[in-house]
């Protein structure tokens, strides 16, 4: 087999669904994540480039729910959710196509880069053969997205499940309509015997039952109320015990929150999901150095807050306008110092303001 044609995931369906997507698949390969709504030259001009037809990934990003603002960052958080998904069963074709559309920073190519991606994935591999490895990993990576789709939509039982669990009973005849069968339990009026006046209390009729389940649900009422009641003795008791409440209520005070949930947030920009933490907030950005990154949407927990250089949002890169000179000890790799910018951060406000000062701060 020749090796640029090998992968280790299954074999692509070649179906004309799969064959489509793997077609747009590629036609944002060529264009580059971010361009794929890029129009360039005038109207009826030689060689003007219009926005890419995407039907099929556009129906894919509508049924995972991906909604950031534009189709660009829409494709590549569809792209890098479901190539992780891929990874975890074939991660050595997953590596492969990421590296078609993503930088080693997770970025995708800057305009006019993409070939750039695509020389740096072929390497010494011939470029007819590497296509041809493309295109069948693309197949492959089209069927799995379709798969997941098809998964996703068919959750919930289905009608002949339903109909099963109606009818377990293979062949059963369907019961005579209700007005022509009266049920043998419930006599008729000319059917009651009322010359037997001990008819009410033998075992198994209608009213005995109804006693029966009446008698029933009172006992529960009660072993209910002295359940309760006995919670509430045993609590009393507890609390009457305790040899010093003052010493609880100072073990209650010192038990506020000295942590934070954080979510780190790109804030819907175009060039990258990446954001960077680094050792020491004060110095320039040129000084620091980077300790750990964590991707958009990613969630983690912060500790302290300290102030530092100032941080300001790419505006100009589509990213929400921001701004912060604070910094957040966050957790980050053992052993490493890792302090990521508010700009680039959702938390809670009160969650904030609880949070201590680092204690490396002069005040």
């Amino acid at each position: 087999m020749d090796d640029a044609n090998a992968g280790t995931g299954p074999a692509g369906d070649t179906g004309p669904e799969t064959s489509a997507l793997a077609d747009e698949l590629t036609r944002v390969r060529g264009r580059g994540l971010n361009e794929v709504d890029e129009v360039r030259g005038r109207p009826g001009a030689t060689g003007r480039q219009e926005a890419l037809r995407l039907p099929g990934l556009d129906r894919l990003r509508a049924a995972r729910g991906v909604g950031r603002g534009s189709r660009a960052l829409d494709l590549r958080v569809l792209l890098w959710d479901g190539l992780a998904e891929f990874g975890r069963e074939f991660p050595g074709d997953a590596a492969v196509i990421r590296s078609l559309y993503f930088d080693d920073d997770g970025r995708p190519p800057p305009p006019r880069g993409a070939s750039l991606l695509l020389r740096q994935a072929r390497g010494e591999v011939s470029e007819s053969a590497f296509r041809r490895r493309q295109r069948g990993l693309l197949e492959r990576f089209a069927a799995f997205l379709l798969a997941r789709e098809a998964s996703a939509s068919q959750e919930g039982p289905q009608p002949s499940d339903a109909a099963a669990v109606a009818s377990p009973v293979a062949g059963a005849e369907e019961p005579a309509a209700p007005q022509t069968v009266r049920p043998r339990s419930e006599p008729s009026a000319r059917e009651a015997t009322p010359h037997d006046p001990g008819a009410e209390d033998r075992p198994g009729t209608a009213a005995t039952r109804s006693r029966s389940r009446l008698a029933g649900a009172v006992l529960a009422v009660l072993v209910a109320a002295a359940a309760v009641l006995l919670t509430l003795l045993v609590t009393e008791l507890a609390e009457s015990a305790d040899p010093d409440p003052g010493a609880d209520e100072t073990e209650r005070a010192d038990d506020g929150p000295v942590s934070a949930p954080i979510r780190f947030n790109s804030l819907g920009g175009t060039t990258s999901k990446v954001i960077d933490l680094y050792d020491d907030p004060r110095v320039p950005s040129d000084q620091a150095t980077k300790t750990a990154t964590y991707l958009d949407g990613q969630t983690s927990r912060a500790w302290c807050v300290t102030r530092g250089r100032t941080v300001t949002s790419d505006v100009a890169r589509g990213e929400e306008d921001r701004s912060s000179d604070r910094w957040l000890l966050v957790d980050g790799p053992p052993d490493v110092t890792a302090y990521a910018t508010l700009t680039y951060l959702d938390v809670d406000p009160a969650d904030l303001a609880r949070l201590p000062v680092c204690p490396a701060d002069p005040d």
